[in-house]
């Protein structure tokens, strides 16, 4: 019967624990010192004999599919097993640190609303009454802020929030954030709190110490000029630099030096950088972007520099007829700006326009270059990037308000624009809207108290929002709220120039905060995302113990699903359109 028994079998086992002969102990840090001497043995559950997996072959797993089909077999693997624990643990600390800082824990509503927040939400029809929806809530943003006009001077949940956005590996359509709200507090106060609180996260989860006291913080202009990112990895550096002797009043030129690395760039990865180079005008953060490699003592007698088409800057500087490097050789040129370049250096040179119309960047050319290239050399052996350094940074003063580029295609009735090619980057413009939008969200406080000057020029404010970046990746972000209802209507309606159909969907909130709402701010962590960085993981799909999968489908529940034409008819719902699915019931069932 024993002999019968199929990997991952139920038994029940009755016997002697007894000491294993020394000669029989193999030090592979096991508990392997004892030993059960079975007198019984029942099968509780025989396993089919064709597993789709074998959770205890961590060296030869599936794709991530058959996993996700399979999830109670994925989840029973002894990796899935710590990440999961890891994530309960982190959980507790940030419950009892909070508690023990004199915060509530308050639930709040699933069954929300639709507000324009930014992101496109889920909408929960009612059966109660046809053509009204519920939406999931986005995050409690509003809510925290009306129980802070209740007088619940510290708030938090553990709470579920809801995204109907395109994934990716750090994203998914419904998500776990640590949700914080303080009365009468400024950005230090919030700052302190949530530094004490990844300490002791640190601590329980890894038995780490985080030297970074306080953490260092960075403005987000900072952060684009130096590193190409609003959310820089901070453990390298790699740093951006501006060459101020070919900057203009409207245009920076900036230079990313990699060292010794041009060996180890190979063709393919220049093609890629090319790539990223031709895009960065389309989204309006750079005007042309070019890459050489320095090379000297190579038999030439002078230094040779590749990557020196009629577009790049440095030919164009060398041509011109004027200046003080008119008329000189590329290479002698980059010499002279790039202080300390040598033999087997690689300079990517992107100009970026100064005034960039209010369009606020995530990230530059040359900051995703940056990232790409640090793999490149980590692979190479060439640059050092610690797997376990914990790097925080606070980045702050972002733009309060943003616009943002027209689709082209949205723009030209939904067919591809004809757009011109000219044959000098330079020569390209990106077309913005006319309107603004909220760089984060409208709640969020601007740094003066004139609202006229932020009315009068909504590309010059300032917002006292601050993101918590670790290792590159946002961890979260929050801010200093708008208390003052005034303030708050005008920004919808001079400034977002939101319709009044629109506006009165916030009218709950504005009553709030004309009822004596004090001063307050808060922030939100995404618990999914801090567990992912503490377990090590490429996605946070692998901290979830039942994650969608990258196109947002549930594949071990099947969801989402049909539903039949009967059911939808209670909500007054059908589907509409040219590839209507099949509703009917018979569909379902296959």
């Amino acid at each position: 019967m024993v002999s019968d028994l199929t990997l991952e079998s139920l038994v029940q086992i009755k016997g002697t624990v007894r000491a294993r002969p020394e000669s029989e102990i193999r030090d592979n840090g096991r508990s392997n010192k004892v030993e059960v001497a079975i007198e019984y043995i029942e099968i509780l559950n025989k396993a089919y004999p064709q597993l789709p997996l074998n959770p205890s072959n961590e060296k030869s797993l599936p794709n991530e599919r058959t996993r996700l089909l399979n999830r109670h077999l994925d989840l029973r693997r002894s990796e899935m097993q710590y990440r999961l624990k890891q994530r309960s643990k982190i959980t507790h600390k940030i419950r009892e640190y909070l508690q023990e800082s004199g915060f509530v824990d308050i639930e709040t509503p699933l069954l929300f609303k639709s507000t324009p927040e930014g992101a496109r939400e889920f909408i929960v029809p009612t059966r109660v009454s046809p053509g009204l929806c519920y939406a999931l809530p986005q995050s409690p943003q509003q809510f925290k802020q009306m129980l802070m006009a209740a007088g619940y001077d510290r708030y938090y949940q553990i709470a579920r929030c809801f995204r109907d956005e395109d994934l990716r590996a750090d994203r998914q359509p419904e998500f776990t954030q640590v949700d914080i709200e303080m009365s009468f507090i400024s950005k230090d106060d919030i700052q302190m709190l949530i530094e004490g609180m990844m300490r002791g996260v640190l601590k329980v989860a890894k038995g780490l110490d985080i030297s970074q006291d306080p953490f260092p913080t960075m403005t987000y202009n900072e952060a684009i000029n130096t590193y190409g990112s609003d959310k820089p990895d901070t453990r390298y550096g790699l740093c951006i630099q501006e060459i101020k002797d070919l900057s203009t009043d409207k245009v920076r030129v900036e230079a990313l030096h990699i060292p010794d690395s041009a060996d180890v760039v190979s063709g393919a990865d220049i093609k890629k950088i090319q790539e990223m180079c031709r895009s960065g005008p389309a989204y309006g953060e750079s005007i042309v972007t070019t890459i050489h490699k320095y090379l000297e003592n190579r038999g030439d007698a002078r230094p040779t520099l590749t990557g020196t088409s009629k577009v790049s800057l440095l030919k164009k500087v060398a041509s011109s007829t004027c200046g003080e490097f008119s008329g000189a050789d590329p290479a002698t040129i980059l010499k002279k700006v790039i202080p300390g370049i040598k033999d087997n250096d690689v300079v990517i040179i992107s100009e970026r326009l100064r005034d960039s119309g209010g369009l606020v960047l995530g990230n530059t050319t040359l900051g995703r270059i940056r990232l790409y290239l640090a793999n490149v050399l980590r692979e190479a052996g060439r640059l050092d990037i610690n797997a376990n350094a914990y790097e925080f940074l606070w980045v702050h003063d972002f733009p309060l308000f943003t616009r943002e580029v027209v689709d082209a295609e949205q723009s030209n009735g939904g067919k591809p624009a004809e757009l011109e090619q000219p044959e000098d980057p330079r020569e390209k413009q990106v077309k913005l809207s006319e309107s603004w939008a909220s760089t984060h969200h409208p709640f969020t406080a601007p740094t003066t108290s004139n609202i006229n000057e932020i009315v009068n020029d909504p590309k010059k404010a300032v917002g006292k929002h601050y993101d918590l970046v670790l290792n590159g990746v946002e961890l979260g972000g929050g801010s200093i709220r708008i208390h003052n209802p005034q303030i708050q209507k005008t920004i919808f309606n001079d400034i977002l120039k939101l319709e009044p159909h629109v506006q009165s969907r916030f009218d709950h909130l504005i009553s709030a905060l004309g009822h004596g709402c004090p001063p307050h701010g808060g922030i939100a962590l995404g618990l999914d995302r801090l567990v992912s960085i503490v377990c090590n993981t490429p996605s946070v799909r692998d901290v979830i113990a039942f994650p969608k999968s990258v196109n947002g489908f549930d594949i071990f529940n099947h969801a989402p699903a049909l539903v039949p034409d009967a059911e939808l008819k209670q909500y007054g719902l059908r589907v509409v359109g040219p590839e209507s699915p099949d509703m009917s019931d018979s569909q379902l069932k296959n």
